[in-house]
């Protein structure tokens, strides 16, 4: 197969992801689409901007993106790369502020971050809104910069929240910061509690029950509905737990074990409110998620099913062994790529594949090659943060692997 193929592939993939969307949702295939693109001429430029309403009021936005693209090329000429890649660099550049100073409509954009993709010579122009913010940067490569993507996410990943009681529901789906409610659930057939006594009160109450089973069964076939057209990672159950654990029974297999916790909560609650108590729970899941995983590879160091440190691990990537890649958040390294097998390696100075035998290309960032290769391979990534973050940078050297053998 070509790589004209395989791009235009990928291309298609990228294409027909976010036509399906109203809202601009990193996907697991949006990124790895993304990861596949290469361009073989011309050039691949990343712009991520901030778009948090306190940065757009410093600077307008047409100023700050000269000022980044001005910076970057300065960079670039001082490096001195072939005349040919200045042009490209050059005229890339020029359409990206023509953009944004003639064309974008910072009225309609809604979210905090924003990153544009543009590679002219295979026709790449690709923009999404992201509802986290990012720091303003810019690169210039033969492909998209991907490793802010990947961060984001991992760290925000979607999550459905229903709110049951015995008579109401409400669902909710929550993603990178964001949340959106489905239409409120009432069932008024559901009879009060009245004390009837005797054998009359027995049988009012299996009514009772008999109604709150239906009602609980239409809310959880709802709940799979709206959640096949807003995918899920995690489900969250609100309420009094009463109601919480009696209503999982009721629910789709595959939606129970996405269970990851039972809150309290009130109907009325507000939409930020709501937002703000599942964000708490997501943190506390993913530092939890992050010491399970963190714990797992260190294990896997003492029986040889796993690596630390960028070349044992970049190697792991070579051959393909990698399942699971860790990597310090913000951790960056030189490093060099083959530019006919791919080979990767922390050697920035070479200039030999010791594979094939091809030319290396230098990069300043091997890092965002070896993110960029565990998307194409390895179950998941994840970035350490906080506490096991500094952990990873001083006893592992920032970067390490489980392996599938």
């Amino acid at each position: 197969m070509t790589k004209n193929t395989l791009r235009n592939e990928a291309l298609e993939r990228l294409d027909a992801e976010m036509s399906l969307r109203a809202y601009d949702v990193l996907t697991p295939e949006t990124i790895q689409a993304l990861a596949e693109l290469r361009t073989d001429e011309g050039v691949f430029v990343s712009l991520y901007l901030d778009m948090t309403p306190q940065r757009l009021q410093e600077a307008q936005l047409p100023v700050r993106v000269k000022r980044l693209l001005d910076e970057a090329y300065k960079a670039l000429e001082a490096d001195a790369p072939q005349k040919n890649m200045l042009k490209d660099v050059k005229e890339t550049f020029e359409r990206i502020q023509t953009f944004f100073t003639d064309e974008f409509d910072l009225t309609g954009h809604h979210g905090q971050g924003l990153v544009l993709f543009a590679a002219p010579a295979i026709d790449v122009w690709q923009i999404y809104r992201l509802p986290v913010p990012v720091r303003d940067m810019v690169y210039v490569g033969d492909r998209p910069q991907i490793r802010t993507l990947v961060r984001i996410a991992e760290e925000f990943e979607p999550t459905g929240v229903i709110y049951i009681d015995r008579r109401d529901a409400r669902l909710f789906r929550v993603f990178m910061g964001d949340i959106d409610e489905w239409a409120e659930e009432r069932d008024d057939d559901v009879p009060g509690w009245h004390d009837q006594g005797g054998w009359s009160q027995a049988r009012y109450q299996r009514h009772i029950e008999d109604h709150i089973e239906r009602h609980f069964k239409k809310v959880a076939e709802d709940a799979r509905r709206f959640f096949e057209q807003a995918p899920i990672t995690r489900l969250i159950l609100a309420g009094q737990e009463e109601n919480t654990k009696a209503f999982e029974d009721f629910l789709p297999n595959d939606l129970r074990q996405k269970v990851v916790a039972h809150i309290p909560m009130e109907k009325k609650v507000r939409l930020r409110e709501v937002l703000d108590r599942v964000l708490e729970v997501e943190q506390a899941i993913e530092r939890q998620v992050e010491a399970e995983r963190f714990q797992k590879w260190q294990d896997a160091l003492y029986t040889g099913r796993g690596v630390e440190g960028l070349e044992a691990t970049l190697q792991a990537l070579n051959e393909k062994r990698v399942m699971l890649l860790l990597v310090a958040e913000g951790f960056v390294a030189p490093g060099a790529e083959c530019t006919q097998c791919g080979w990767l390696t922390d050697e920035a100075d070479l200039t030999t594949c010791a594979l094939c035998g091809g030319a290396l290309l230098r990069t300043d960032d091997v890092v965002e090659l070896a993110i960029e290769r565990a998307v194409e391979q390895a179950d998941d990534i994840d970035v350490i943060r906080g506490d096991l973050r500094a952990k990873m940078l001083e006893e592992a050297g920032g970067i390490g692997a489980i392996l599938r053998y």
